[in-house]
């Protein structure tokens, strides 16, 4: 099966900063900080989330180990979400703790940041609500965005976007968990202030 130009789950995974210790902890101590910051800034005591980026490293470590495609995909978006919430609700206290890119996005796409997260977003939409298959009139099927969202140049991942066009169910497969691990490796890349790999 083609992976369309995507390294193979282990490999990309390997090559990642998922797999540097250092990385992971650089960056699990940085949103850990943002999440302080956030507590303090509203007047709360800060306690420890239940969510980290080593958790969920190690859980994309583990699923890709398995062979757990859905559950290595769906991790990388829940990764992008803990890290875009945690510095956003450092620029924002009183943000509300969600993904909320589309308007970032919108307003400004020349922002490198809610570029590479925005895949992710769309990604995190499809994995964490298996119901939004039908348009309510206003949004398209989360899937459809997600697929909108990877045929745009900038992502550049139109060819693995028709490939999930003609079947939604082949969000389950091994080349969309590449997918997933080379877009949260990106995006975490620039959160760590590294130089973003080609692929």
């Amino acid at each position: 099966m083609s992976l369309f130009g995507l390294a193979k789950p282990p490999r990309a995974l390997a090559r990642s900063w998922l797999s540097d210790p250092d990385s992971v902890g650089a960056l699990d101590g940085t949103v850990r900080t943002w999440f302080a910051h956030a507590h303090s800034t509203r007047g709360v005591d800060a306690r420890p989330p239940p969510f980290t980026v080593d958790l969920f490293a190690e859980r994309i470590r583990r699923a890709v180990l398995y062979k757990q495609w859905f559950v290595a995909t769906t991790v990388c978006a829940l990764l992008g979400e803990l890290v875009w919430v945690a510095s956003d609700l450092f620029d924002n206290p009183r943000a509300k703790g969600v993904y909320n890119i589309p308007t970032k996005y919108t307003k400004r796409s020349g922002d490198e940041r809610s570029q590479l997260h925005f895949p992710l977003q769309a990604l995190r939409n499809v994995c964490v609500h298996p119901g939004l298959i039908l348009t309510d009139g206003v949004e398209p099927p989360a899937f459809e965005r997600l697929i909108a969202v990877m045929k745009t140049p900038s992502v550049g991942s139109a060819p693995l976007a028709e490939y999930l066009e003609q079947d939604w169910a082949r969000i389950h497969e091994r080349a969309l968990a590449a997918w997933a691990i080379w877009r949260i490796d990106l995006a975490g890349r620039l959160d760590l202030g590294e130089t973003m790999p080609r692929r």
